[in-house]
């Protein structure tokens, strides 16, 4: 009736026809007319019906059959009656033989809900399917049930089974794993692991269906039980035993180990003051330091996974159990550091530095460095000095720290030591400590520093290219050694803070090293020229080697370095060195064959013929050697003095008693030895360089026969007399002023009793004839003179220590043919 009356207006606005506009507003009315009689029906329709066949009213369908009459006849009836009317308003209409309102209803309604009324065969048939079908499916759920029952029961005995096997062998392992070394972890690992598997794998069976019949729950509580009562009784007390062993073993050197032992171990049997993470990485850093190579990475692994089970738990060991006579003397041992080296020792084990960078080789520099510097051992300098000893802990976070070890201190030594030390609190005694840290740590940044430095050299040169091409990357002002060494200076030196005699003994302690960078000109300004030229040198040398020959001009630069490296400090003085001593060694060996070519050729053959098996050389020769030609061959800058100081001397070391070459294997040679022999002579037989022969001799009387009045020695005309108790020297120069060339030697009261030598070496041909010996010093020389059996004893005196008298290097000596 609602929607009726919603749709009224739009269908009176719509109808055009008056009279069908009448009927339709009349519609509404007249269905309205309906209700009651329409509710009479339905009441009536179910009335008298017993309650359990009362029908559910499916709904009231109105159709409009096959009309007869005239339309709205009822309605308008009742009108007329009421206005006294005529009953016939409207003429009759012929009846139009169609009906309204029945496709639906019969398509909609009555064939598709024709079940409702009769029997639907298909439901029946997929009824009937259904009920066997569920018939058969609960048989067979009834058979997979006895099935899987019977399977679960078997696989539950076959599992039982199984694990009664293997509690022998567990049995045994946990036993042996008991039975082994108290500080024996690895021993006990077979048992922790098998347990461990058990109880955490829940002991299940390999079927996923139990029906009721597993026991794993069970299994695994006790498998669990015994692990942890594993870990309690057998792994506990060998992490305990071992603690006690670095207890027993601790050193006062070493008292920041003791302290973190007895740390743990009171954490170990400790209650309010366990610290899992402490205690965890304590005992695992102590692992990787102490088990050896035989303990595998995996158990390692292992070892962990059961240190974390037992510490799970939280408190781990009874007090009780702790050894209380080895606590109270581990304490006493601490207590009796003090507290200082303590905080210091403490502050070096942590990170201190952690926002430093260590001082190296390569940030210091430059790109170039690490090709530069090595180590004098071998190692690389790629960490150099940890960040600790650098510039920026020591002048930013190294107090802050100091007191913050110290809190740490006050809260931890009453339960660690047993009491608590009134300097961890009060501020006075704070400020003391860290004035006592400050200077143990400032002594050991001046030690990690100068160790540095005296460890700090350059790279191998494996070549004279090498060689050069170091000295030439050295000489640049961009040189790394330069920045290397500003940068050490900058790093010792610590200005920043209140003034301190140790920051000041630390920067003086590098004072050689400042100077040496400082100065107009500075002393490395004047290693950088050296450098230069080793390096224009080195070229020279590597392009005449090339060629077969020696390089245009010689150079001395070899040696120069090498002085210049004794006068500098370290580093600079171990890295020169170096330098100076390997390349002179490279250039050796690459001139050394064109320099036995010339020694060959202009040295030898010259030698040979000048005093080759002539007298003084060979004392049995008759052939004398001219005092021109023994000048020539012996003299300084002669014959062999000139070869040897332009092209041998840098590259022997003339320090040794015997000379060697100053390569890397330090070898002699025959030739060597007769160029040592050669310069012997020169320096006792040419004074102070000269190139003229000459030598001074201080005869003294030491003892004269009792026959003899007088004793008288002429050479070339300078008369020596000593008579009896004589206690003056005389001196005498040879050659004389005369240069005659005699001498003689006359005993007094017998005139003819002497000797008289002639001959450019006259006074060797006497000395012939007497005993000579040594005397107390290396210038001093006994000669006994003997003549017809009166003797004369006396101390000849050499003002150099090569004395000439003693003959052995004159006699020795042989031309120098090969190098």
């Amino acid at each position: 009736e609602k929607r009726l009356n919603d749709c009224l207006i739009d269908q009176l606005d719509s109808e055009r026809d008056r009279e069908r506009r009448a009927a339709v507003y009349a519609f509404p009315q007249e269905w309205r007319v309906l209700r009651q009689t329409l509710f009479d029906f339905l009441q009536s329709m179910i009335a008298g019906m017993r309650a359990e066949l009362q029908p559910c009213v499916r709904g009231v369908y109105f159709t409009s059959a096959t009309q007869e009459g005239t339309p709205m006849d009822r309605a308008l009836g009742g009108l007329a009656r009421a206005l006294g009317l005529s009953h016939r308003i409207v003429a009759p209409a012929r009846p139009s033989g169609k009906t309204f309102f029945v496709t639906r209803l019969l398509r909609d309604v009555v064939f598709a809900e024709a079940g409702l009324a009769g029997t639907n065969l298909a439901w029946r048939r997929r009824r009937a399917l259904l009920e066997w079908g569920l018939v058969g499916l609960s048989a067979c759920t009834v058979a997979a049930g006895a099935a899987l029952s019977w399977r679960a029961y078997q696989s539950n005995r076959d599992h039982m089974a199984g694990l009664a096997e293997r509690m022998p062998v567990l049995e045994r392992s946990v036993v042996a794993g008991k039975a082994a070394a108290v500080d024996d972890l690895a021993a006990l690992l077979p048992a922790l692991d098998s347990l461990s598997s058990l109880q955490g794998s829940g002991g299940k069976t390999s079927s996923r269906l139990t029906m009721g019949l597993d026991r794993s729950e069970m299994l695994s509580a006790a498998a669990s039980d015994a692990y942890q009562r594993t870990l309690r009784e057998a792994f506990l007390p060998r992490i305990a035993a071992r603690l006690e062993a670095r207890l027993r073993a601790g050193q006062r050197d070493h008292v920041e180990l003791i302290y973190d032992a007895l740390k743990a171990y009171v954490m170990l049997f400790g209650g309010r003051n366990f610290d899992r993470a402490g205690l965890r990485a304590y005992l695992i850093a102590d692992w990787d330091a102490t088990l050896g190579p035989n303990v595998s990475a995996e158990q390692r692994d292992a070892l962990r996974r059961h240190l974390d089970r037992l510490l799970d738990s939280g408190e781990v060991g009874a007090p009780s159990l702790a050894d209380a006579p080895l606590i109270a003397k581990a304490r006493s041992l601490v207590a009796s550091v003090p507290l200082a080296q303590r905080v210091y020792q403490r502050l070096k084990q942590i990170n201190v530095a952690a926002d430093a960078a260590p001082f190296s080789v390569e940030s210091a520099g430059g790109a170039a460095a690490r090709r530069v510097f090595a180590s004098a051992g071998g190692r690389t300098h790629a960490s150099g000095v940890p960040a600790l000893y650098t510039r920026a802990v020591a002048l930013q976070s190294l107090q802050d720290r100091t007191h913050e070890v110290l809190r740490q201190f006050a809260s931890e030594e009453a339960w660690v030591l047993g009491n608590a030390s009134a300097a961890t609190s009060d501020p006075a005694a704070q400020n003391a400590l860290v004035d006592a840290v400050e200077r143990l740590y400032l002594a050991d940044y001046a030690t990690r520093w100068d160790e540095f430095a005296n460890d700090l050299r350059l790279a191998p040169t494996p070549s004279l290219r090498a060689s050069a091409e170091m000295a030439e990357l050295l000489a640049r002002p961009d040189s790394p050694l330069l920045a290397l060494l500003r940068a050490m200076v900058r790093e010792v030196t610590i200005t920043q803070g209140p003034p301190s005699a140790l920051r000041d003994a630390l920067g003086t302690r590098f004072d050689a090293l400042r100077r040496f960078l400082t100065g107009q000109p500075s002393a490395a300004e004047e290693m950088q020229a050296l450098l230069g030229k080793l390096s224009t040198y080195l070229a020279s040398v590597e392009d005449a080697a090339k060629r077969h020959t020696l390089p245009a001009a010689s150079s001395d630069v070899t040696r120069e370095l090498a002085a210049a490296a004794q006068r500098a400090p370290e580093p600079v003085r171990g890295m020169l060195a170096q330098l100076a001593a390997t390349s002179g060694a490279q250039v050796f060996a690459a001139l050394r064959e064109p320099l036995a070519r010339q020694l060959a050729s202009d040295v030898t053959p010259a030698c040979i013929r000048a005093v080759a098996g002539r007298y003084p050389l060979a004392r049995d020769s008759k052939e004398e050697i001219s005092r021109d030609d023994f000048a020539r061959t012996f003299a300084a800058g002669g014959l062999i003095d000139g070869f040897f100081q332009r092209h041998l001397l840098p590259h022997v070391d003339t320090s040794a008693r015997a000379w060697t070459y100053r390569a890397a294997d330090g070898t002699s040679s025959e030739s060597l030895q007769q160029f040592q022999r050669a310069l012997a002579i020169r320096d006792a037989f040419f004074r102070d360089g000269a190139r003229q022969l000459g030598m001074r001799l201080e005869f003294k009387l030491v003892e004269l026969d009792a026959g003899v009045s007088e004793f008288a020695l002429d050479i070339d005309g300078q008369l020596l007399r000593f008579r009896p108790g004589a206690k003056q020297s005389q001196s005498v120069q040879w050659p004389g002023p005369s240069n005659a060339g005699r001498v003689h030697l006359q005993v007094l009261p017998s005139a003819a009793a002497g000797y008289d030598f002639q001959g450019p070496w006259a006074l060797f041909r006497l000395l012939d004839r007497v005993r000579v010996e040594p005397g107390s010093t290396p210038e001093r020389s006994l000669l006994t003179f003997d003549v017809e059996g009166r003797k004369a004893r006396f101390e000849v005196r050499s003002p150099t220590p090569l004395n000439p008298l003693q003959r052995e290097q004159l006699e020795q000596f042989q031309c120098p043919k090969q190098l």
